[in-house]
C-alpha cells in the first residue's frame, strides 16, 4: 500500500459508498472532493483510520507505513488510475504505473494489496486478485473457500466472484478455484475469449461470440439468451401476402419471400424475437399497412437499401402491443411511418407522411431523421440519440422524453410538447414552446422558438436560452453557468429561482421574477421591464451585478415585495419610469444592503438609488445599509427616498438624501466606470486615494457572517481593513471559466436516404438575435456545432457623471495579513522545534506518529496551530496536506 496525497498528478478518480467503511467521500459538484467534514464522520475515528488502518478516499495518510514500510524513501501522489473494480465492501484501482491501491472494508485484508506491478485487478466479495505482468495471479483477503489461493501458471485475465475466482489461460481455457457449491468453479472445456465470476455463477464468452454460463441458475442467470433468432430474408420488392401464414415458410403464391409475407408468418409466434433482412434493394409500394404480431419483437433491417412507401391513407407499420425496430429504412408517404406500443428507429428516414411521423406510446430514435410530415414528428414520448426532427407540421415530439446530441427544429408546434431531459442538443425555431413542460437542460441550446424557451420549471446547466418569443424559463428552477438572453418575455420567472455564474440579459420582460431563491455571481442586465422582481419570499443576491435595466414601473434594478439580501453586489445604471431607479422596497418588504455599490441609477420620480415605501404608520418597508456606497444617482428628491431603518458600519453617499450616511463627492470616492475586473460580473472599481478604501468598520454582514471575498471573489480585506462597497481595491480576483454564448445555425440541404450524420449541436450564441429563420427547413446531412465559450462583458455603460482617475493603489499592509481577531497563543516553553524539521512539534529532533496526528487535527480545524508550530512550514497559520507529507518524510528519513 502507498500513501496518497491530493496534489498535482493526482488522477481524476472518484467513488461513493458507505463512508463508515471508508469506501469514499461524497463527490461534490464540479468534480471536487469534500472537505474534512465529509470524509468519515467523527474526527476522532477518522484520525485513527487515517493513521493506523483504514484506507480513506481523499487524503489517505496511511501512516502505518512508518511501521510497515521502513525502507520507503519518499511519499508521492498516486498516478492516475486506468481501471477500477468494485467488490463487496471495498474498491481497488489500477494506476497507470501498474500499482494497485484499495480502499474500503479491510477486515480480511482485501484492501491491503500486494506490492509490485500488475496488469489487471478484480475485487471480489471479500477478497481481491491481481494479474501480474508476467501472467501470474496473486490474491489477498478472505480465503475461507480457497478463493485467494490461485493455481500456478500463466493467465491472461482474472475475475473475482463472491467466494470463488476464475482465470482465463493463455490457451483460452477457463480455470476456477474457491467455492463450488453450485458448480460455479466447475468450468467447462473449450476456448473462451473472456470470463466473469459472479455471486455463485460464472459466464464466459466463446470464440464465436456466444455466452456460456455455469453455476447457480435459480434466477436463470446462467441461461444466456440464444445467439440465433428466427430470421427471414426478403427477396422480392412486391407487396404480396404469404401463401400459408403460420406454416413457418416465408413464401407468397409464386414462392418468393416478401416483406408482408415475412411479417404474416409472425402470426404463428406468440412470443420471441424475429429479424427480417433483405437480399434485394429498391422501393416497396404498399397497398395497406404491414401488421406486426403482438408480444413479438420484430427487427426489420433494410441496411440503407430499402424504401417503404404508402399512399398517405394508412400507417406503413402497425404494431399494437408489440415491439418494432426499423433499421436502415426510408419510410415515406403513409399516414405515419409506424404506430404501436413501442417503436425503435435506427439510421432511418421518416418523411412526407400525411400525419405524424411516428404514432406510438414511446419510441427510441437513433441516428435518424424525421422531417416534413403533416403532423408531429413523433406523437408520444421519445428518446432521441444523435437524431433530427425538423420541419414537421405539428410538434417535434408530442410527449416528453430525452434528447441526446439531437436537434428539434422549425416544427409547426412545440419542440417538445411535454417535459424533457436534454443533453448536448438544440431545440430551435419551432412555432410553439421549445419545451412545453419542465425538465433538465445540459450543455444545450433552446433558441428562437415562438413560445417560451422552457415553459415549466427547469434545471439548466452550461446552456443557452436565447431569442424565444416568450419567457426564457416560465416556471423557475436552477441555472448554473448558463445564459438566458433576448427572449420576448421574462428571462426566468415563477417560483424559486436558484442561479449561479449566469447571465440574464436583453430580455423583453423582467430579467428574473421570483418568489424566493438565490442569485450568486449572476449578471442581470439590459432587460426592458426591470432587472429583478421579488414577488414574495426571500431572495439572496450575492456577488452579482444588476445593471442597465429599464422599467416603466417602480424599481429599475430591483423591485422587492419580499425579503432581499443584497451582499457584495453592484446595482448600476438602471432606470425606472416611476420610483426607485436602483431599488424599490415596497411597504411590508425588507431589503438589507451590505458591502454593495448602488451607483448611477435614475428614477423619473423619487429615489434615484433607493425608494423605501411608506403606506401608513404601521405599514412601511424595512431598509438597512451596511458598509455600502450610494453614488451618482438621479431622482426627483435625490438618491434615497423614504425612511432608513438602520445604518451600520460606514456608508458613503454623494448627496444628503441618504440620512446618516457619510457624504462624499464622486471625486473623493474615485468610483471608476463599470467594467470587467475579473470574476463573473462587472464592477465599479475604486481609484487611487478613494475615501472608501480601508474605511469599512468590519468585514461581516448584518448577521455577523464573515465576508472573506468581494463581488469578484477577490479576498477581503486587502489592506488594514475592508473597503466600503462591492469591490476590494487592489485585490486580485481568481481566474474564472467563461460562460457559454450562442450562435444560431442555418441548416440547409436535405439528408440523403440513409443519414449517417452525427449531430452534436452545441453552439455559441451571440446576445443579439439573428433574423427570423425561414418558415420551413430540412436539416443537413451533417449537422455539427462546437461548444465554445468566450468571455464577454457586454455593453459597459460609462455614466458621464463619473470622473476618470489615474494612479495605482499601493497597500501598506502585506497582501496576506494574519487575522487580528484571533490572537496567536503563546508557544509553550518546551516547544523548541528543530529549524527546518517540519512536524517536530516537541522539538526533540524527530517526528512521531502522534505529532503527525496532531498536524492532521490542526488541518481539520479541531486543534489550534499553536500545538505544532513546526508543522506550519510556510508560516501562514495553517497546515496543508503538503506539509503533512513533508512531516511523514521527516519521520521516515529523520530530521
Amino acid at each position: 500500500m502507498r500513501v496518497a496525497a491530493l496534489g498535482p498528478g493526482w488522477g481524476s478518480h472518484f467513488g461513493w459508498g458507505r463512508g463508515s467503511r471508508g469506501l469514499a467521500g461524497a463527490r461534490t459538484e464540479g468534480g471536487q472532493f469534500p472537505s474534512s467534514a465529509a470524509w468519515l464522520g467523527a474526527r476522532g475515528a477518522l484520525m485513527w483510520r487515517l493513521v493506523c488502518s483504514w484506507w480513506v478516499w481523499g487524503v489517505a495518510l496511511a501512516c502505518s507505513l512508518l511501521l510497515a514500510r521502513q525502507g520507503l524513501a519518499e511519499l508521492c501522489p498516486i498516478p492516475p488510475f486506468t481501471a477500477v473494480s468494485v467488490g463487496g465492501g471495498h474498491t481497488c484501482g489500477l494506476s497507470e504505473d501498474g500499482s494497485v491501491d484499495c480502499w474500503g472494508y479491510n477486515g480480511d485484508g482485501q484492501s491491503f494489496p500486494s506490492w509490485g506491478v500488475f496488469h489487471a485487478v478484480s475485487a471480489g466479495g471479500w477478497h481481491t486478485c491481481g494479474l501480474r505482468e508476467e501472467g501470474r495471479v496473486e490474491c489477498w483477503g478472505y480465503n475461507g473457500w480457497g478463493q485467494s489461493s490461485p493455481p500456478g501458471g500463466v493467465f491472461r485475465a482474472v475475475s473475482a466472484g463472491r467466494y470463488h475466482t476464475c482465470g482465463l489461460r493463455e490457451d483460452g481455457s477457463v480455470e476456477c478455484w474457491g467455492d463450488n457449491y453450485y458448480g460455479q468453479s466447475s468450468s467447462p472445456g473449450g476456448v473462451f475469449r473472456a470470463v466473469s465470476a459472479g455471486g455463485a455463477h460464472t459466464c464466459g464468452v466463446r470464440e464465436d461470440g456466444s455466452v456460456e454460463c455455469w453455476g447457480d441458475n435459480s434466477s436463470r442467470q446462467s441461461s444466456p439468451r440464444p445467439v440465433l433468432v428466427p430470421c427471414y430474408v426478403v427477396g422480392s420488392l412486391a407487396d404480396r401476402i404469404d401463401a400459408d401464414p403460420g406454416d413457418g415458410f416465408c413464401e407468397d403464391m409464386v414462392g418468393e419471400c416478401t416483406l408482408r409475407a415475412a411479417l404474416e408468418e409472425l402470426s404463428a409466434l406468440r412470443s420471441g424475437s424475429v429479424r427480417v433482412h433483405f437480399s434485394v434493394s429498391g422501393e416497396i409500394q404498399l397497398r395497406r399497412a404491414l401488421e406486426v404480431s403482438p408480444q413479438v419483437k420484430v427487427v426489420v433491417d433494410g441496411a440503407g437499401q430499402i424504401v417503404v412507401r404508402g399512399d398517405g391513407t394508412f400507417p406503413l407499420f402497425s404494431a399494437p402491443g408489440g415491439q418494432l425496430e426499423l433499421r436502415g429504412l426510408e419510410l415515406r408517404g403513409g399516414s405515419s411511418a409506424a404506430q404501436g406500443g413501442w417503436v425503435v428507429l435506427v439510421e432511418s428516414t421518416v418523411e412526407g407522411h400525411s400525419g405524424p411521423g411516428i404514432r406510438t406510446d414511446f419510441s427510441l430514435v437513433v441516428r435518424s431523421t424525421i422531417s416534413g410530415n403533416g403532423g408531429p414528428g413523433i406523437e408520444g414520448g421519445a428518446t432521441l440519440v444523435r437524431s433530427v426532427i425538423s420541419g414537421n407540421a405539428g410538434h417535434g415530439t408530442g410527449g416528453g422524453g430525452t434528447l441526446i446530441r439531437s436537434i428539434i427544429s422549425y416544427n409547426g408546434g412545440d419542440g417538445i410538447a411535454g417535459s424533457a431531459e436534454v443533453w448536448d442538443s438544440t431545440i430551435e425555431g419551432n412555432a410553439g414552446h421549445g419545451i412545453a413542460g419542465g425538465g433538465t437542460l445540459i450543455r444545450s441550446i433552446i433558441s428562437y422558438n415562438g413560445g417560451h424557451g422552457i415553459a415549466g420549471s427547469a434545471d439548466v446547466r452550461e446552456s443557452s436560452i436565447v431569442g424565444n418569443a416568450g419567457h426564457g424559463i416560465g416556471g423557475g428552477g436552477k441555472l448554473v453557468r448558463s445564459v438566458v438572453s433576448h427572449n420576448g418575455g421574462d428571462g426566468a420567472r415563477g417560483g424559486t429561482v436558484e442561479a449561479s455564474q449566469c447571465r440574464v440579459s436583453g430580455n423583453g420582460g423582467v430579467g428574473v421574477r421570483t418568489t424566493g431563491g438565490r442569485l450568486l455571481a449572476v449578471e442581470v442586465n439590459q432587460n426592458r421591464q426591470g432587472g429583478v422582481v421579488v414577488e414574495g419570499g426571500e431572495v439572496t443576491i450575492e456577488g452579482s451585478a444588476i445593471w442597465g435595466n429599464q422599467s416603466p414601473a417602480d424599481g429599475g434594478g430591483i423591485r422587492n415585495r419580499g425579503v432581499v439580501q443584497l451582499v457584495n453586489s453592484t446595482v448600476s445604471s438602471n432606470e425606472s419610469g416611476a420610483r426607485g431607479g436602483g431599488l424599490f422596497n415596497a411597504a411590508g418588504a425588507t431589503a438589507n444592503v451590505v458591502h454593495s455599490t448602488v451607483a448611477f441609477n435614475r428614477a423619473s420620480a423619487e429615489g434615484g438609488a433607493v425608494f423605501n415605501e411608506v403606506v401608513s404608520e404601521t405599514e412601511f418597508g424595512v431598509l438597512r445599509f451596511k458598509n455600502s456606497l450610494v453614488a451618482g444617482n438621479q431622482g426627483s428628491d435625490g438618491s434615497c427616498s423614504g425612511p432608513l431603518t438602520s445604518r451600520r458600519g460606514v456608508n458613503f453617499a454623494t448627496d444628503r438624501s441618504c440620512r446618516d450616511f457619510t457624504e462624499a463627492t464622486l471625486e473623493a470616492l474615485a468610483l471608476e466606470p463599470l467594467e470587467d475586473r475579473g470574476g463573473y460580473t462587472p464592477v465599479h472599481g475604486l481609484g487611487a486615494g478613494s475615501v472608501a478604501i480601508d474605511a469599512a468598520s468590519d468585514c461581516t454582514d448584518l448577521g455577523g457572517r464573515a465576508l472573506a471575498q468581494d463581488q469578484r471573489g477577490a479576498p477581503r480585506p486587502y489592506g488594514a481593513a475592508c473597503d466600503v462597497g462591492a469591490v476590494e481595491a487592489g485585490a486580485e480576483a481568481p481566474a474564472t471559466t467563461p460562460l457559454p454564448t450562442v450562435i444560431t445555425r442555418t441548416p440547409t440541404p436535405s439528408p440523403t436516404t440513409t443519414p449517417t450524420f452525427t449531430p452534436e449541436p452545441s453552439s455559441t450564441a451571440t446576445d443579439t438575435p439573428s433574423p427570423s429563420p425561414p418558415a420551413s427547413l430540412t436539416p443537413t446531412e451533417t449537422l455539427t456545432a462546437t461548444t465554445t465559450a468566450t468571455a464577454t462583458t457586454t455593453a459597459t455603460p460609462t455614466p458621464t457623471a463619473s470622473p476618470s482617475f489615474t494612479g495605482t493603489r499601493t497597500p501598506t499592509p502585506s497582501p496576506t495579513p494574519s487575522p487580528t481577531s484571533t490572537p496567536t497563543p503563546t508557544v509553550p516553553a518546551t516547544a523548541t522545534p528543530v529549524r527546518g524539521c517540519t512536524g517536530d512539534c516537541s522539538g526533540d529532533g524527530s517526528v512521531t506518529i502522534d505529532e503527525i496526528v496532531t498536524m492532521v487535527n490542526i488541518a481539520l480545524g479541531s486543534v489550534d496551530v499553536s500545538m505544532c508550530l513546526a508543522g506550519d512550514a510556510s508560516g501562514d497559520g495553517t497546515i496543508t496536506v503538503e506539509e503533512i507529507i513533508l512531516a511523514v518524510n521527516k519521520a521516515l528519513l529523520g530530521c
